[in-house]
């Protein structure tokens, strides 16, 4: 295996290499725009894993149990956490783990763009409340891994729109928050974890 695919293998979980996006394969002339289109429209996410939601009643309990693991959460994430609704009931949702490469773009997108773009592929919104499950159910997180998480946008106390995101540094296991804005420019390689749209 190449070096190239063992990088997509370790962190995007699509049917594509980062380096072969449907796109790129129309670029070089390889597949003609109409086939691209296609495949686009047939790519299969894989799951990459699923998380459990409704675990807690409070959100106390939820900090506590956070707390308790060492986990740590940054101010913005703290704020919009005071709004996160909870789920009622013990949920499992799949996961999938996608980049803007995968998704077919060539340049930065804008936030809403990745949305839209992701929905067109079959694939969802997760409820806030993955955020703070992801960074709990995740401690095994690769050193200097990100991950947006794929959600309507909660207004902090500033009313300053929010997402949750999880990542591992040198300080450890954060649960953070960025800025949610539907213009926000992404970098091709930030990694969003989205779920597949169940069929009926």
């Amino acid at each position: 295996m190449s070096p190239a695919v063992v990088i997509a293998t370790k962190h995007f979980y699509w049917c594509f290499v980062a380096m072969t996006t449907p796109v790129v394969l129309w670029q070089k002339g390889i597949f003609p725009m109409m086939q691209v289109n296609e495949m686009l429209v047939k790519l299969e996410p894989k799951k990459w894993r699923t998380v459990r939601i409704g675990t807690y009643s409070s959100m106390e309990e939820f900090l506590q149990a956070l707390s308790s693991g060492g986990f740590r959460i940054s101010p913005s994430a703290a704020d919009i956490l005071k709004k996160t609704p909870l789920a009622q009931a013990e949920t499992e949702i799949e996961l999938v783990l996608v980049n803007p490469r995968n998704l077919g773009f060539t340049e930065r997108p804008r936030r809403d763009e990745i949305y839209n773009r992701a929905q067109e592929l079959g694939l969802d919104l997760l409820p806030a409340e993955v955020g703070p499950q992801l960074r709990l159910q995740y401690a095994d997180q690769l050193r200097d891994e990100l991950l947006m998480i794929g959600m309507d946008p909660i207004a902090d106390s500033g009313r300053y729109l929010r997402e949750f995101y999880v990542e591992r540094d040198e300080q450890g296991h954060w649960l953070g928050a960025y800025w949610g804005l539907p213009s926000e420019v992404w970098h091709l390689d930030s990694l969003w974890v989205f779920t597949p749209h169940k069929r009926d």
